[in-house]
This record gives C-alpha cells, structure tokens and sequence, in this order.
C-alpha cells in the first residue's frame, strides 16, 4: 500500500474539486473527493475499511444542504484521526476564529494557488501528526 497521506476533498462544485484534486496528485498526495456530506463519510469510511484512512480533509465551507459546517461538526470528535482545513470564498476574521476552536488544522480564501494549497496541507498533516503523537503519550 503507497504510504501518500491520503486526503478527502469535500465540495459540491466540481470544477473546484477536480482543480484540487489535480495539485495535490501532482504533489505525491492520495486523493479522494465527495459532493456533500453523506458522500464524505461513506468515503471515509470504505477509506478505513480498505486500509488506507483518510488522514486530511478540505471542506468547502458553503454548500447547498449540509455544508462544510455540519461535516466539521460530525469531524470534530475525530480529530486525532484526522487533520480538517477548511476552504471558503466568503470567510472573515471571526469565521476563521470560530473555525480555529472546533479545531481546524487551517483555512483557505478562495481562490488560492497550488503552493498555499500544499503548504496548507503539508502544515496540516504535520499538526494533526503532532496532536496523534500527544496522544499516545
């Protein structure tokens, strides 16, 4: 099995999640994506079943149904497992504050480029690395 972090990209626009998609497999990184909610966690469970969790997830934050918001929410109990960043083209001082508590490992304006998108989830991986390690001691 490749040992690539393996990262969940969660957007209801496709455009958005194939561009995404493309940069981080350029940089080495396993991908998966999803439309919505329901989508991510049947993902990132078939991820875990087949051995290969999902270490990282991008959550667009504006979403028709369940946004980002209710997946955060649903994430939020497994954040040792998995390092969350948040994406939006509408954020603000106190949405990325508000994001920070419910533990993101970063954010994203919309749009960003392919090197803040990398050092984002290289910065990501390696808080959600150091919180697993905390963890376990």
């Amino acid at each position: 099995m490749d040992n690539s972090p393996h990262i969940l990209i969660v957007d209801d626009d496709e455009y958005t999640r194939d561009s995404i998609d493309f940069i981080l497999q350029s940089a080495r990184f396993l991908v998966s994506s999803a439309r919505n909610l329901g989508e991510a966690l049947k993902k990132i469970q078939l991820a875990e079943s087949q051995g290969c969790p999902v270490q990282l997830v991008i959550i667009d934050l504006q979403m028709p149904v369940s946004g980002g918001l209710a997946l955060l929410e649903e994430l939020q109990h497994f954040r040792s497992y998995y390092a969350l960043i948040a994406i939006s083209a509408y954020g603000d001082t106190e949405l990325r504050t508000g994001l920070r508590e419910r533990g993101c490992a970063g954010y994203l304006d919309k749009p960003f480029d392919d090197q803040q998108l990398i050092q984002a989830v290289t910065r990501g991986l390696k808080k959600k690395n150091h919180s697993s390690h905390v963890h376990l001691v």
